[in-house]
């Protein structure tokens, strides 16, 4: 049954992209002169620690193929924007302004958000289709244009996927006003936020999942003295790509909220 829910809903985007293309993404396309950079990570070394300081992004761990590649853009809508490319993954989608660069596939990360408004929506058992639908509805409604990432939370892989919430984020943060809305849809600014995280490219299943967040995991336990980067909050997972990007191609990172503990 998840997997035929599943289907359906892959088919039912699919569909709504097609119909409603300018609602459901901030696409972007070079603007004319721009050129590729590509950006070299901070390491932990290079900063000389991984306590909180003057960093947005800092490499702490894992083994990328690709580093990744910027190019100024310009959405269908006429702003600038950046898009993103890692070997064969890309983001053609705007990320909200201000808003951390993704983690490469391959590499871990601390980073560090700062704050920006979301359009969130609480599972209540409705299941991850039940959650798209009322958030695309809020959007297109306003003529707001999706951007990425969708942030989900819970466990968002296999047959034991029990997503907990899913939230479209604003491109701005002075888009419409906060509150309850329609649908059960809350917008709300998000506090800025730490997170440990994993970048991945290709599907998602159980085994994937845990390997992950075990990961993770082992890099929080094996931080040395002098204070200790802690869990913060549940398992969230990024997701960067529509259904129009193939499995294996799709772009998303695992991460785990986390807060800084000095000793």
């Amino acid at each position: 049954m998840m997997t035929v829910l599943r289907w359906f809903c892959g088919v039912a985007m699919c569909l709504m992209m097609l119909v409603f293309p300018g609602c459901v993404r901030a696409e972007i396309g070079p603007a004319s002169g721009a050129e590729a950079v590509v950006v070299e990570p901070v390491t932990a070394m290079e900063a000389g620690a991984t306590s909180p300081g003057d960093w947005s992004v800092l490499r702490v761990g894992g083994e990328p193929e690709h580093e990744l590649t910027v190019m100024r853009g310009t959405t269908k809508g006429g702003s600038s924007a950046d898009y993103f490319e890692s070997g064969r993954a890309r983001i053609s989608a705007a990320l909200p302004e201000g808003y951390a660069r993704p983690t490469v596939p391959g590499a871990v990360e601390l980073k560090r958000y700062a704050s920006y408004r979301q359009a969130l929506l609480t599972s209540e058992g409705r299941g991850q289709s039940g959650m798209f639908w009322p958030l695309f509805r809020h959007i297109s409604s306003r003529d707001i244009a999706m951007t990425a990432p969708v942030v989900m939370t819970g466990r968002m892989a296999g047959d034991e996927a029990s997503e907990t919430s899913m939230a479209f984020l604003y491109r701005e943060p002075e888009l419409g006003p906060t509150g309850a809305m329609e649908d059960g849809v809350v917008v709300e600014d998000v506090a800025p936020t730490y997170v440990l995280s994993v970048g991945v490219m290709g599907g998602r299943d159980d085994e994937r999942f845990d390997a992950l967040r075990g990961q993770l995991e082992a890099w929080l336990a094996a931080q040395g003295e002098g204070g200790r980067w802690v869990v913060d909050g549940e398992v969230r997972l990024l997701g960067y790509n529509g259904p129009d990007v193939a499995r294996r191609y799709k772009w998303w990172e695992l991460q785990l909220p986390v807060r800084w503990e000095a000793e």
